[in-house]
């Protein structure tokens, strides 16, 4: 029987491993955090230890760390549990902290026996030297371990790397340095260009220098093993050096990651290990919080980092960004790349990359096709590396998938196309309810303006219209249909019986008598219409006017104090509601120059500031007569330049919410 620590900040995490352990006959101790861990097993070393990756305070790469440090803990076999990495992601830095197993939840039983049995029987041990030396070494930096196998991007990378306390070098496959940090410049004692390419190994002593070579041809790097290497002599005393190579495909299929120690700085280190243990600690939580927050950025976003080998064409994707695309590796060499992406959006990648400077970042389109056929448009902001990041032509950047935007945007347009070829239907419609031209009548000067609402199908529910009466003079109609779906079918009607009615018996009053008939007897849903009919007799002056539920017409009148408009008094009520209601009229006699103005209610409904538009009206129509009236000449359209003033007045730059519809006889003598 053996006794396990289990260290895991989720209770029922706990409780599943302690039922395992039991199964199996073994005693088991817990904790909730590190801190407590360490505790434990100082005062009773247990074991195993299988810890939580992420937790409160003290984590689990910190706990591992402590653990190896300490001479009576140094030997523990230890175990990761972790729901939060891939094996990709947290193997190199698992075996950087001497853990010998991982246990990805959620686990199945059998998995999780087999790793602990392994614990427990596996000759594992790490020996006691090493572990004493990883507590020498509080500068190494697992913010960088981390960040060379997490997938956070070149740029991230050597940002984090450029303020590490240790030598940091970023090679290709061959061991070509790349990228060199100033710490790495101090401990080598050489200037930045002369340690670029393979210039950091010829300050190797020969013997470390093949070592380290053979462990990148071999591919020993893999377990992060720590070579003792002698720096070239620069004094009587030897400088001796310790490097770990780690691989970092991230960056590039094949480049390593190198951390540099100086081993006469390790020595002294203990001395500063409390303020260094606090430091570390804060940038690796650092590191995490700001990981996780930019994982959760791409998943919300649908983005990820691509990097680009202009000499091979092979692209290397983020997790975040193959998930995405569900495509099955995040490593696409060119052929696969001539197959996913569009031939047109290839060529323009090479072109891009021909033709961008470094230090420019710009934006491009480009279509992509994942695995089941399904095409992914990509927004994409794409740079070039520059030469001390990448031996090799770069290019990289950020891919956003806009396909479902996209798509929006081509539906919008389709509907927006599809409802202005509505739209024009509608206006053709109602046009064709609308007198072509206003007739010429001896004495009269007719005009109108009509104004549908830009954004609306439910148009033509207003009309105005002028017609010449057997017996002399004009008979004019303004009005408009309500309750009813497409109120332009209705006003044709309307119009035509209208006129009929008025060439029968033009006294307007019986015309909206007879016109309440017809509408109460054709329409028997919610419809019903408001209407003025005036009729004005050229040769008398006189005008007559009825009015059924519509706004009152203004007569402008010209007069020694001044123009005046003053609105009709009200009328009764609309058509089309009771058949048998009753309508009056009005007349007057109209002086030469004077004007009636009839409109629909939109024309005052018009939001604006008081003076209501109902009040405003009035000061409109007589500043606009006036003006009309100064510009007088002879064959000018007097009636029609008044109409559309007022209607432009009153709407003072603004599109109407719905029809507006004016129309202005003006009296002018048999000379007109």
């Amino acid at each position: 029987m053996a006794t396990v620590l289990v260290v895991d900040d989720d209770p029922i995490s706990r409780e599943f491993l302690r039922t395992l352990l039991g199964y199996r006959g073994h005693r088991t101790c817990e904790a909730a955090d590190g801190d407590s861990a360490l505790a434990l097993a100082g005062r009773q070393p247990p074991d195993a230890v299988i810890t939580d990756v992420l937790m409160p305070g003290l984590d689990g790469y910190e706990l591992a760390r402590m653990l190896r440090s300490r001479p009576t803990t140094s030997h523990i076999p230890i175990a990761f549990s972790t729901a939060h990495y891939g094996q990709q992601e947290i193997g190199p830095l698992a075996r950087a902290c001497g853990v010998q197993d991982v246990i990805f939840k959620p686990a199945q039983p059998t998995d999780v026996l087999a790793t602990i049995d392994a614990l427990l029987t596996a000759d594992r041990i790490r020996r006691p030297a090493s572990a004493g030396r990883a507590a020498e070494q509080p500068g190494i930096d697992a913010r960088l371990r981390r960040a060379g196998t997490v997938a956070l991007g070149e740029g991230r990378l050597h940002a984090i790397a450029a303020t590490a306390p240790v030598g940091v070098l970023l090679a290709d496959g061959a061991g070509r340095a790349y990228f060199v940090n100033s710490r790495l410049v101090q401990i080598l004692g050489r200037p930045e260009s002369d340690l670029l390419g393979p210039g950091w190994l010829d300050h190797i002593e020969p013997a470390g220098r093949e070592r380290l070579v053979a462990a990148v041809a071999t591919g020993a790097i893999r377990d992060g093993r720590p070579h003792r290497v002698a720096r070239t002599p620069t004094g009587p005393e030897p400088r001796w050096l310790e490097i770990c190579l780690y691989p970092v495909d991230e960056t590039g299929p094949g480049d390593i990651l190198g951390i540099v120690e100086d081993l006469a700085v390790i020595a002294q280190s203990h001395q500063r290990s409390p303020t260094h243990e606090w430091a570390s600690s804060h940038l690796r939580r650092q590191a995490a919080y700001l990981a996780d927050r930019l994982t959760e950025t791409h998943h919300l976003t649908r983005s990820g980092t691509w990097d680009l080998d202009l000499e091979t064409e092979t692209v290397v994707l983020s997790p975040e960004l193959r998930d995405l695309l569900r495509l099955p590796s995040a490593t696409m060499p060119r052929e696969q790349l001539r197959e996913r992406v569009h031939p047109e959006d290839l060529a323009r990648i090479t072109a891009i990359a021909r033709d961008t400077p470094q230090h420019t970042t710009d934006v491009a389109e480009l279509r992509i096709t994942d695995v089941d056929g399904m095409v992914h448009e990509l927004m994409v902001s794409y740079r070039m590396a520059t030469p001390e990041r990448r031996s090799r032509p770069t290019l990289w950047g950020v891919a956003q998938d806009v396909t479902q935007f996209r798509q929006a945007q081509r539906a919008g347009r389709g509907a927006r196309a599809a409802w202005q070829a509505e739209r024009r239907v509608v206006d053709s419609f109602h046009r064709a309810t609308l007198p072509a031209a206003l007739p010429r009548v001896a004495g009269v000067d007719l005009g109108a303006s009509y104004l549908t609402a830009p954004d609306r199908l439910d148009i033509g529910a207003g009309w105005y219209d002028a017609a010449p009466v057997p017996d002399g003079g004009v008979l004019l109609s303004v009005g408009r249909v309500a309750g009813h779906d497409q109120p332009a079918a209705v006003v044709g009607p309307v119009r035509a019986v209208l006129r009929a009615y008025g060439v029968d018996d033009p006294d307007p009053i019986r015309i909206l008598a007879r016109l309440n008939w017809y509408l109460t007897d054709t329409y028997d849903d919610d419809t019903f219409v408001t209407a003025v009919v005036a009729r004005y007799e050229p040769d008398t002056g006189r005008l007559r006017v009825a009015n059924a539920g519509h706004c009152a017409p203004l007569v402008i009148s010209p007069g020694d104090e001044g123009t005046e408009a003053t609105p009709w008094p009200p009328g009764g009520p609309a058509l089309g509601i009771h058949p048998d209601a009753e309508f009056a009229g009005r007349q007057i006699i109209m002086p030469l120059g004077a004007a009636l103005c009839a409109y629909t209610a939109v024309l005052t409904d018009h939001p604006g500031d008081p003076p209501t538009d109902v009040e405003r009206l009035p000061l409109v129509a007589t500043q606009a007569y006036d003006q009309v009236a100064g510009e007088a000449r002879p064959g000018r359209p007097a009636a029609q330049r008044l109409a559309e003033l007022i209607v432009d007045d009153m709407l003072d730059g603004t599109a109407p919410d719905d029809d507006i519809c004016v129309a202005v006889l003006w009296t002018v003598g048999e000379e007109a």
